[in-house]
């Protein structure tokens, strides 16, 4: 074989195998990016609606079915350490809030990974976030119990402006009480955070 065919025929096994191994890098990512879509076509069926035994966070319309793991440290209200952070997010989101309980509390934040540095399980479970409607529901599951919310809303914070996200608190003498969704935006990225805003009433759930 002449040496300029050899050249390119290596080229070539160089780039599939190049490619091959950005597909099993990004496999997680281009997955949870298209689920809603497969689901909205029919191609997946939505989760069925039966209580998990652990904790767990459902977002059925993009298909996000994932351990919570309770852990205060995570909240974007709270100093970073950065390590402490990544290992809770290595086994689901983080669910945070400043409080003994969840429904004593107006404001609560689950926190995961739109695209983690290496695969994991979870390093791209937020990935979908930026398909979130208004009028939404997701649940959360603790201790066997179903917490619905609706989105309200979705904002575009900076990791640095603990103020915008300290406003997204109704008040304690709110009768809404509002968990905040927090991912690293745009994908790929953590420059900025995107908050998909989902709320539920307070009356009768006390």
């Amino acid at each position: 074989m002449p040496p300029l065919n050899q050249f390119v025929v290596k080229f070539l096994r160089s780039i599939l195998a190049f490619s091959l191994l950005l597909l099993f890098w990004y496999a997680p990512l281009i997955f949870s990016l298209t689920q809603p879509t497969l689901i909205e076509a029919g191609v997946l069926g939505k989760r069925i609606a039966e209580a998990p035994v652990a904790d767990t966070f459902r977002y059925e319309n993009l298909g996000i079915e994932v351990p919570i793991e309770k852990a205060a440290w995570t909240s974007p209200l709270n100093t970073k350490d950065w390590r402490k952070i990544r290992s809770a997010l290595e086994r689901g989101v983080s669910l945070a809030y400043e409080g003994e309980f969840l429904e004593s509390v107006t404001l609560a934040f689950i926190t995961g990974h739109s695209s983690d540095v290496y695969p994991h399980r979870y390093s791209s479970v937020f990935a979908s976030l930026g398909q979130a409607q208004r009028d939404d529901n997701f649940t959360l599951w603790l201790n066997q119990n179903p917490y619905q919310f609706k989105v309200t809303g979705v904002k575009i914070i900076s990791p640095q402006d603990v103020e915008e996200f300290q406003a997204l608190n109704p008040g304690e003498k709110s009768d809404i009480q509002r968990v905040a969704l927090v991912t690293c935006w745009p994908v790929l990225t953590t420059r900025s955070r995107l908050v998909v805003i989902g709320e539920r009433s307070l009356r009768g759930s006390l």
